[in-house]
Order: C-alpha cells, then sequence, then structure tokens
C-alpha cells in the first residue's frame, strides 16, 4: 500500500510538475504572442495617422493656395510635422515588423517627395501668386507620389492584419493548450489523493487569475485597437462634414462609442465666446451642467486637462453640481489658440476596482484617448468655422451686409423652380435710390456708404423671414418675396416707400435726407417664366417710376 501511495504521491508530483512546466510554457508563449499583435495593431494605427496627417496637409496647402489665409498654412506645417513624427515612431517600430522593415525606406522617401512638393507650390504661391502656384501645382508628380504612398501603406498594413489574424490564432490554440493542461492535471491529481486536491485547488485559483488578467489584457488591446479606428475614421468623417449639424451627429456617434462605459458631455462654446452650451450627452446622469461660462471650469481657465481623482485631492469645477464615486475628466477643445468647447467624462468608480498599478494605467489611457478626440473634434471644428466663414463672405455685400448679386442670381432661380411647382406666386421688388448722386456730390461718399448701410439694415428689418434683401449694384437694391401675390407685393413696396422717409440718418452730426426711394414690382408667373425675365421687368418698372418723378411704386 506505502508503495502504492508512493507511487500514487510520485504520479501526483510528476502530473504537477508536468502541468506546471506546460502551463508556465504556454503562458510565456502567451505573453510573447500579445506582444507581437499589440506591436502589429500599433503600426496599423501609426500608418494611418500617417495617412491622415498627409492628407490633412494637401487639404491646408490648397486652402491656403486659393485664401492665402495664413492660418492654412499653420494647418499645414503643423499636419507635414505631425507626419514627420509619425514616420520617426514607425522608423522604432521596423525592428520587430518585417512588413515594415522591407518598405519602410520607399515610404519615408516618398513622404519626403510628397512633403517637399507640398512645400513647393507653397513657396510658388507665395513667389509667383495663385495662377503661377495652381498651374505648377497641376503638373507636379505629387498625386503619383501620394498614390504610391497609399499603395505602400495598404501593402503593410495588409501584411501586419495577416500577422494579427494568425497571432489571434495563435492566442486562442494557446489558451486552449493551458485551459486543457490545467483541468487535466487537477482532475488526475484530485482522483490520487485528498490533500492533493487543496494544493491543486490554490494553484487552480492563482492559475485562474492569471487567465483573468490576461484575458483583460487581451481584451484592452483588442479594445483600443477598436478605440482607435474609431477615432481615425470620427476624424475622416469631421473633415467631410458640411453642417453643424453633421457635425454634431459625426461625434455623437463616435464619443458614445469611443467612451461607452463612461458618461460624458461635449460642450461647444457659442459665438460670443461668453457659454458653454451642450451638444450631446451619452451614459446618463454626468453631474454637469447642460450650460455655463467659461470660468466655471478649470480645464478652461488653466488650457489643460484637468482630473479629478476618487480620493477628491483637487477642487472640482463649479459646473460639477452632483458628485459621485469616481474620476471628473475636463478636456478643453483649443484650436489655433482659441477655445472651442469641452469633453468633459466621468468615469464609474468600479471601472477601477483593480490594483493601484492597473488604475493609474488605465486613467492615463483615457485621458490620451479623449485628448485625442478634443483635439480631432477641434481642429475640425476650426475648419468648419472657418469654412462657414468664408462662404458667407462670399454671398454677402461687405458694405450693407445683405445678400450679393451673385448669391440672388442662385437664389432666384431656386425660389422661381420652387414656386413653379408650388403653383404659387413669387414677386420681386427692384429699389433705387432717388438722386443718389447728389448725397455723393454733396457729402461725400463716407456719406453715401453710411446711407447704403442705413438702407440695407432698414430693409432688413422690415421684411418676413422667408423674404430675400439684396444689394443689386451701387444704389439698386432687390427684395425677393416668395409666396406673394402682386397687389400684396404692391402694398408692402407702398409700405416700404412711406417707411423711409421716416429714416434719420446724421454724418457728422448733419442730417441726410430725405430719403425717398423708386420702386419696380414684378410677378412670377405673370411678368416672365424666368429669374432673368422676371428681374428684367422689375427694372423696365423702376425706369418707369423714375421717369414719372420718382418717389412712387409701379407695377410691371
Amino acid at each position: 500500500m506505502k508503495r502504492v501511495i508512493s507511487i500514487g504521491i510520485g504520479m501526483a508530483a510528476l502530473i504537477i510538475v508536468l502541468s506546471t512546466v506546460f502551463s508556465y510554457i504556454n503562458t510565456l508563449h502567451l505573453i510573447d504572442n500579445t506582444k507581437l499583435r499589440t506591436l502589429a495593431f500599433t503600426v496599423v494605427d501609426r500608418l494611418e495617422l500617417l495617412l491622415t496627417n498627409i492628407m490633412n496637409a494637401e487639404a491646408a496647402r490648397q486652402e491656403y493656395i486659393i485664401t492665402k489665409d495664413p492660418r492654412h498654412l499653420a494647418l499645414f506645417q503643423n499636419a507635414t510635422s505631425a507626419a514627420a513624427r509619425n514616420m520617426e515612431e514607425l522608423k522604432r517600430l521596423e525592428r520587430s515588423a518585417p512588413a515594415l522593415r522591407a518598405h519602410r525606406t520607399e515610404l519615408e522617401a516618398l513622404l519626403v517627395k510628397r512633403l517637399a512638393n507640398l512645400s513647393e507650390s507653397i513657396e510658388h504661391q507665395r513667389k509667383e501668386g495663385f495662377d503661377i502656384a495652381k498651374q505648377r501645382a497641376l503638373t507636379m508628380e505629387g498625386d503619383t507620389i501620394y498614390d504610391r504612398i497609399v499603395a505602400v501603406v495598404n501593402e503593410i498594413k495588409q501584411e501586419e492584419k495577416r500577422v494579427i489574424t494568425m497571432l489571434g490564432g495563435e492566442q486562442r490554440s494557446i489558451a486552449k493548450r493551458l485551459v486543457a493542461t490545467l483541468l487535466s492535471g487537477t482532475f488526475l491529481s484530485i482522483l490520487i489523493f485528498s490533500w492533493i486536491v487543496s494544493l491543486l485547488s490554490r494553484e487552480i485559483s492563482e492559475r485562474r487569475k492569471a487567465e483573468d488578467r490576461l484575458s483583460r489584457s487581451v481584451d484592452e488591446l483588442e479594445g483600443r485597437g477598436r478605440e482607435i479606428s474609431f477615432l481615425s475614421e470620427m476624424g475622416r468623417l469631421l473633415q467631410a462634414c458640411t453642417s453643424v449639424a453633421e457635425v454634431k451627429e459625426v461625434i455623437a456617434r463616435s464619443m458614445s462609442e469611443l467612451f461607452y462605459r463612461e458618461s460624458g458631455t461635449v460642450y461647444f462654446m457659442n459665438a460670443e465666446g461668453e457659454l458653454l452650451e451642450s451638444v450631446f450627452s451619452w451614459g446618463g446622469e454626468t453631474g454637469s451642467e447642460p450650460a455655463f461660462s467659461p470660468d466655471q471650469c478649470w480645464a478652461l481657465r488653466l488650457g489643460r486637462v484637468y482630473t479629478v481623482g476618487a480620493d477628491r485631492a483637487m477642487m472640482l469645477c463649479p459646473h460639477i453640481t452632483q458628485v459621485r464615486k469616481g474620476v471628473y475628466l475636463c478636456v478643453p477643445m483649443i484650436a489655433q489658440g482659441e477655445a472651442l468647447g469641452l469633453l468633459f467624462l466621468f468615469i464609474k468608480e468600479e471601472l477601477f476596482a483593480r490594483q493601484e498599478a492597473d488604475r493609474k494605467r488605465l486613467l492615463e489611457y483615457k485621458q490620451r484617448l479623449a485628448e485625442t478626440a478634443a483635439e480631432s473634434i477641434a481642429l475640425s471644428l476650426a475648419n468648419f468655422r472657418l469654412r462657414e466663414t468664408l462662404y458667407a463672405q462670399s454671398i454677402r455685400d461687405p458694405l450693407t451686409g445683405l445678400f450679393n448679386r451673385r448669391y440672388l442670381k442662385e437664389m432666384l432661380d431656386r425660389e422661381v423652380y420652387r414656386t413653379a411647382r408650388r403653383e404659387q406666386e413669387l414677386c420681386v421688388v427692384m429699389i433705387d435710390i432717388d438722386h443718389f448722386k447728389l448725397f455723393n456730390d454733396r457729402f461725400g461718399h463716407d456719406a453715401g456708404d453710411l446711407l447704403l448701410r442705413e438702407l440695407g439694415a432698414f430693409l432688413q428689418g422690415r421684411i418676413r423671414e422667408s423674404d430675400f434683401a439684396c444689394r443689386y449694384g451701387g444704389e439698386e437694391f432687390v427684395v425677393v418675396l416668395p409666396e406673394t401675390p402682386l397687389e400684396r407685393a404692391g402694398e408692402r413696396a407702398e409700405e416700404l416707400r412711406r417707411e423711409v422717409k421716416q429714416l434719420t440718418v446724421r454724418y457728422h452730426g448733419e442730417l441726410l435726407g430725405p430719403v425717398t426711394l423708386s420702386m419696380g414690382v414684378a410677378s412670377f408667373p405673370q411678368h416672365g417664366p424666368a429669374a432673368d425675365d422676371l428681374l428684367k421687368a422689375a427694372d423696365a418698372a423702376l425706369y418707369r417710376a423714375k421717369e414719372e418723378g420718382r418717389d412712387r411704386v409701379v407695377t410691371a
């Protein structure tokens, strides 16, 4: 019996030894596999960031050549610097990435050449002007270089993704072997001796903890790869947005995916820069005000990320009204030195139920992710607002603030089409300031400009929200009245003619006036089937009003 027991103990010991050895070897393989997979994810991420920065540089170059706006030059320089940093990071990663090592030299040469081409086109703009810069840009080999860069990057990414897939399969196989080894060793040991059961139970408990840590690490790596992908996609979508509504929708979807375990709010600064207003919240109650002034947030006061941990060692921002257990994170959205908004996050305490080192690492990662997201949103928002400003300047008359003649043609064609489809009426009132030349001759052109501005404000304040007031040229104005019968349009024109006589305009203390208007009214479809016909009819009616003595309304 003793021999049997001795053999049993020896077998149990042998099983334990073998199980432990195999488990240790598999664990080492799994750790090595995870490191390689993490490296592959990192290489793919840096390649995507490299392409994004090249695209940003090209877009900023194009905007600078067209607008000569130094802000676009700054954006170009930032993008090229970021692309160079991406390339340096890739050089550091190439030792353990064969696909990257095989193509890195070519990719770096292509990047240098492309950035040099972009810089050269900007120099042409500075030295030779837009037309020459544009002509030289069209003859550059930049598109061919960029296409080759994309091809090389895609080739590397495909190889790295193949490596990721292969390593993922190996991870699953190693995990299965590890579990099988543990279970079989445990089962056989339990059958041999009861006291071995207790020893193996403790061993299994430790093994399971190791498995949980490994599983969490794998989940975190996969989650980070997904988050990086979402960040990249969010940046591309924000660059393509054409309206504030689209910007808000992209932010809403991206934030709820990136920070699905946390709750938070995205705030935009209002036009006056005096109030932050919530545009999207997720994850339930955040404990932050829906709107507040910038001085109620420490992050905006300091111009950097502000974190308050569970220990409450730092002061809470005044905009936080509901205090709970967890970490508060305020990330300012700053672009070109201007605060455009705020990303506010609340990380629940239960997400930190782990060792202190893990807590710190998780918080640092969440902070970096939030900073990257806020930077991407701020840059895209600044670009979008700049595009909006440039578009508004292209359709507005700089003196009066009314729509200009270019926009009048575009808008009137659209309104005539819409009116015809709905079988309604549309009227145009063409207005001319009587004896405007006398104002200029007597008081000077500055006084004439003042009178034009005041009349523009007068018209803008007396039309409906659906109407359009435009400066047609010189002292002529056009008011478009959609869905208005001819008789009612004539009455409204008479009201404007009478009310303008009450307009008081003073230049250097001297009264300019009285101001009288001659007006011509035309209606669609009665006076013409197209926008040009309608304007000609109104102009003819205006000419008759001036011939008949001015200060009157004449219908076509």
